[in-house]
């Protein structure tokens, strides 16, 4: 019989798939890791920037195959501007919006120091080589939260046709 490994040196089988829903997603990592909780599963979300380099050299970084989870900071286009950066470091492409921000549901975290928070899922499409997805992840409200620098937790996938 063969001996299950370790795939990511997380401690979890190969076979294992993280699959957060939306909400799990931002309740659980991404407010955690803001509030600097210890988060459930640590090591699945990396922390890099999804601009650093092209999408599928980030996965084979991070010894990923078709989708990855990142802590990132939010990088703006200008100083003084809230526009956020979209274009990778190499110039290997840039993520483009592919619709307006969801607006997610409005969840109350018993624990949290907060009653209630709000937070948005931005998609956007990799732009000069198909076939990649990336939702961006931020709480809204309230203010102390949103405006934290490690507001952004983004799900890079591929796809094909």
């Amino acid at each position: 019989m063969e001996e299950a490994r370790d795939v990511l040196g997380l401690g979890l089988l190969s076979g294992f798939k993280f699959d957060p829903d939306d909400d799990e997603l931002v309740e659980q990592y991404l407010l955690r890791r803001i509030l600097g909780q210890q988060l459930p599963l640590e090591g699945v979300i990396c922390e890099d920037d999804p601009l650093s380099a092209t999408p599928w050299e980030l996965l084979k970084k991070h010894k990923r195959e078709d989708d990855a989870f990142f802590f990132a900071d939010v990088q703006t286009k200008h100083d003084k501007g809230s526009r956020q950066k979209r274009t990778c470091v190499d110039e290997g492409g840039c993520w483009e919006g592919q619709k307006a921000p969801v607006d997610g549901e409005r969840l109350r975290v018993a624990g949290s120091g907060t009653d209630e928070i709000t937070w948005k899922k931005y998609m956007l499409n990799f732009h000069h080589h198909g076939g990649w997805v990336m939702h961006e992840y931020s709480i809204t409200s309230p203010k102390d939260l949103a405006s934290s620098s490690h507001s952004v937790a983004s799900a890079v996938h591929s796809y094909t046709f």
